[in-house]
């Protein structure tokens, strides 16, 4: 093989190389400032979320009901339930920590591994119950990009304020600040294509079964009916109606063209969608995939909201700057102490609003939510052909 042909071999495959390369290093409005209130809204979503998990339940449960998980292999197969209390403590107070955002690097190890480690037990007792956007790929990443979610809206920034070193501005568009949001994109483009994958495919009973979805939709009525849970009043209608063709074709085409998202202009669309599709599986199927919420929250520009709602002042108050640095140690020490203790003193059941904010309920104010946004989103591109239609007619 000829020198040149080497070159043009290395020509054609560095171009995909450099799409991928520049996808990944775009600047994103506003990123340092999202990745620090996205920390802040990821650990009070996951303390919410272990609020509803009662380790007591992975206690004496018999061999023949677990699964083999090589991460827990090695250790008791069934330990005591102080193991299991324990590895909750310092999940609440890696968590608690990383809302404050003190030491949130050691923080963010905490929380990647603990709650993995307890992770691995649920799923060894029911694999449906894995949460692994939420438990693992997101402090992975955010590890992986050098914890820089402590570079705005932490006690960690404060202090490297204090210490003369550099601070981050929150309106920073470097994409080291978007990069961990991107990375979980993929993951997410990827799970969902795997579903349509599997529906298609795999199971194959969604092309070859057309009455899977209403009779699904029916059968979990009657479940609800037997539990004294909420009905689905549409259910008999869509049942009945063409649309459930519609429906189970909308689904698949959502699923296998999620990896859209990866495309900038269709990011916020896909997002708001996957929202209403959310909701519509937790609210009408008792289908709840709560865990994933939290990870559209990485699209969300969290920084403009706040500065629509409290404008940025031009001279920082000197308040925080007062305070001694002793004392910001010390409160968020305690605070991550006093939580951790009252965890299971009934500090979880304030959390979920005395059991009335559950993995379903969540889903009633985030519809209406997403289907505004979707709403905007859709009148907003069709505001802009008709402004460029009109701009060629007037030309």
């Amino acid at each position: 093989m000829s020198q040149s042909d080497i070159r043009r071999k290395r020509t054609v495959l560095q171009k995909p190389i450099d799409v991928i390369d520049r996808w990944f290093t775009t600047p994103e409005p506003n990123a340092a400032g999202n990745l620090g209130l996205f920390r802040v809204l990821y650990a009070s979503f996951y303390l919410w979320f272990l609020s509803s998990q009662n380790v007591q339940h992975l206690v004496g449960v018999p061999a023949d009901h677990r699964q083999r998980v090589l991460l827990i292999d090695l250790l008791p197969a069934d330990p005591p339930a102080a193991f299991f209390v324990s590895l909750e403590i310092l999940l609440v107070a890696a968590l608690c920590l990383l809302v404050v955002g003190f030491r949130v690097r050691l923080a963010t190890w905490f929380v990647l591994v603990v709650g993995t480690l307890l992770e691995a037990y649920w799923v060894s007792f029911d694999p449906e119950l894995g949460t692994i956007l939420l438990v693992f790929f997101i402090p992975f990443f955010m590890l992986l990009g050098n914890a820089k979610w402590s570079e705005t809206y932490s006690v960690d920034a404060i202090l490297r304020r204090r210490a003369g070193e550099r601070v981050v501005e929150p309106t920073d568009p470097s994409w080291p600040y978007s990069l961990p949001a991107r990375a979980v994109l993929v993951v997410l483009a990827a799970l969902f294509l795997s579903s349509a994958l599997h529906k298609v495919v795999a199971g194959g009973t969604w092309l070859s079964f057309p009455q899977l979805l209403p009779n699904e939709l029916l059968r979990r009525n009657i479940t609800a009916t037997i539990l004294e849970l909420r009905l689905n009043p549409l259910a008999p209608a869509i049942a009945e109606h063409s649309l459930r063709d519609g429906l189970r074709w909308l689904v698949l085409l959502f699923e296998a063209t999620f990896v859209l998202a990866l495309l900038s202009r269709l990011r916020a669309f896909y997002v708001a969608f996957a929202l209403i599709f959310h909701s519509v599986n937790a609210l009408w199927l008792w289908v709840t995939f709560t865990p994933v919420l939290v990870v559209y929250g990485l699209f969300v520009d969290w920084q403009a909201l706040k500065d629509r709602i409290r404008p940025p002042v031009a001279v920082p108050s000197a308040r925080a700057h007062e305070i001694p640095i002793w004392a910001l140690v010390g409160a968020s020490v305690l605070f991550a102490g006093t939580a951790a203790v009252l965890w299971n003193h009934g500090l979880s059941s304030v959390v979920t609003f005395g059991g009335r904010l559950d993995r379903q309920t969540i889903w009633y104010p985030i519809l209406p939510v997403a289907a505004a946004w979707l709403g905007a989103i859709l009148l907003g591109l069709g505001k802009g052909r008709f402004a460029r239609v009109r701009s060629d007619l007037t030309s």
